[in-house]
């Protein structure tokens, strides 16, 4: 269970597409319960296999859940060139038309295997994504906003834990997800779930998915003196304070937990305050004459560029 998947996607199907449907049959198969919601007050809902369903018969059907897990299950991964028949399948399951729903959300999915246990590379290795709310989970973080998120976590755990599944495998999945706006971020107007049996909306979808990723800033450990080859009294400064905040913070991590924390706390004036606090840490950690990448770091890195690498390659041949 290697690689790329498209996995959680929200489809909607419209009224105007649902002519002679026969929604008693579609309640009794998703088992769907009348439930107050907002505007239209006879909504309903119901789950078919991983799928949860809401519907209006005056408005449309709405269908969220992993396409992944339903048709490949949970210890494998749907393939790109499996997406179409997955749809397909599940259409032909519930007795609609799926091909022209709206896109309303869409992850991408990359799983790895990592060289050592999962659990030491989790939130600590990735420090901050600009303009993201960044949120600690049990093994992994989460970096959002109201329309898109980063999440880096533990697979092999979140198996045992929510399906009670063991693997031998250190798997880390590294999951792109787009929460709202597919289709201003993937530039189709009104976008479908069809769209993206098309490579070049797929191949756009992982490039955002890469550059989403380089953004997001990753922990750094100081270059010992003896790998300087040319010090200079501005390095050597520099070193010495990139040291000092090793040894009162024991890393850019949890300085910037520290900042977060003392914002929560009413310490600074401003937010400008803040933000210069923030970009100390920051100059230390790209200044390259004192710090590195942490050697974990380097490996997901390779991994994803390389897994990336791959799909473009393969897209491009289609």
């Amino acid at each position: 269970m290697l690689g790329f998947t498209i996995d959680s996607i929200n489809l909607f199907v419209s009224w105007e597409q649902l002519t002679n449907f026969d929604f008693n049959n579609f309640t009794e198969l998703i088992n769907a319960k009348k439930i107050t919601n907002g505007k239209y007050k006879e909504w309903s809902e119901g789950n078919y296999k991983n799928f949860y369903i809401k519907f209006n018969e005056d408005f449309g059907i709405y269908i969220m859940g992993s396409i992944s897990v339903f048709f490949a299950g949970n210890i494998s991964l749907l393939e790109y060139n499996q997406l179409e028949k997955a749809i397909e399948k599940l259409g032909y399951d519930l007795s609609l038309e799926l091909h022209l729903a709206r896109l309303y959300r869409v992850d991408l999915a990359l799983n790895i295997i990592t060289d050592f246990p999962v659990n030491h590379y989790t939130y600590t290795l990735f420090t901050d994504l600009p303009r993201f709310k960044r949120l600690e989970q049990d093994e992994g973080v989460l970096f959002k906003t109201t329309e898109t998120a980063f999440s880096i976590y533990n697979k092999k755990q979140q198996l045992i834990d929510k399906k009670k599944i063991e693997i031998s495998e250190n798997l880390l999945r590294l999951e792109f997800r787009i929460l709202k706006n597919v289709s201003k971020k993937l530039l189709i107007k009104k976008m479908k779930i069809r769209d993206l049996y098309n490579p070049a909306t797929y191949k756009l979808l992982v490039s955002k998915y890469l550059m989403y990723y380089r953004e997001i800033k990753k922990q750094t450990v100081l270059v010992d003196l003896d790998e300087m080859k040319n010090i200079t009294p501005t390095s050597f400064t520099n070193i010495l304070k990139r040291n000092s905040i090793e040894n009162t913070f024991k890393g850019e991590y949890a300085a910037y937990k520290f900042i977060e924390q003392a914002d929560k706390e009413g310490k600074f004036k401003t937010a400008n305050d803040k933000s210069r606090c923030k970009k100390i840490i920051d100059n230390f950690s790209k200044d390259k004459s004192i710090s590195k990448l942490h050697p974990l770091v380097e490996e997901i890195n390779i991994k994803v560029e390389s897994a990336c690498d791959e799909i473009l390659k393969k897209l491009n041949l289609i």
